[in-house]
This record gives structure tokens, C-alpha cells and sequence, in this order.
């Protein structure tokens, strides 16, 4: 390639670059997503945000893309593995619950794989 002046200029080539840091999520946006499937309000949203959040972990956790459409997914899969709750109870605190269990027994099983792994 030619400059300005008239001297051969070499040509520099860009190299496309992965970036290093993964996609970060739109939490407000998974909110939606959340209260969309079980028909919240606003007002509902703050009401069950412990409950909400602890599905939405649950959710990421099962996924290996945090999208509002996976969550979504992967809520609708629990309710059908753990089905209607009892009479009485909220549908959201009752996946909660499951999804916190399911979590932390996931959680020590990783640990106790540590201590089994000279076996």
C-alpha cells in the first residue's frame, strides 16, 4: 500500500478479539421475564423478591445462557418436576423452596466430591 508521500506503507490487519468478560445479565429484564410466568403485578414483584431471586439463581444455574427466555424455561421445567403445591400454599414460595434445596444439595455434593476424590 502507498502513503501519502509516495512510500510503501504496510498494511495492518486487525485480529477480531473474543472478548473477555461473559455477557452480563439484564436482571431487570429476568424479572420481567419471572413475574411474566406466574402473573405478578408490580407490587406482587416486591412482595416475593426473595422468592423471586432464589428462582431465578436456580434457573441460571440450570442454564448455560442467562437469557429471560431460558430462566423462563427452566421455571416451567421445575413446576412441572415438582408439581401443584399443597392447598394453601403460594406456587412461588413452594418452587422457591425446591429450588433453594435443590441448590444447596447441589452445592454439598460438589463439596463432599472434594474430600471423596482419593478414594
Amino acid at each position: 500500500m502507498v502513503g501519502d508521500h509516495g512510500e510503501i506503507v504496510k498494511e495492518n490487519k486487525l485480529e477480531e478479539v473474543e472478548p473477555s468478560n461473559p455477557p452480563v445479565r439484564d436482571n431487570q429484564a429476568i424479572k420481567q421475564a419471572v413475574s411474566d410466568v406466574f402473573g405478578l403485578s408490580s407490587r406482587e414483584v416486591g412482595m416475593h423478591s426473595a422468592a423471586i431471586n432464589t428462582l431465578i439463581d436456580y434457573a441460571v444455574s440450570q442454564s448455560d445462557d442467562p437469557t429471560p427466555e431460558n430462566v423462563k424455561w427452566a421455571i416451567r421445567q421445575l413446576y412441572l418436576k415438582v408439581g401443584t403445591p399443597p392447598l394453601g400454599e403460594n406456587v412461588i414460595t413452594y418452587l422457591s423452596r425446591y429450588a433453594y434445596l435443590a441448590m444447596e444439595q447441589n452445592k454439598i455434593s460438589k463439596e463432599l466430591k472434594k474430600y471423596e476424590q482419593f478414594k
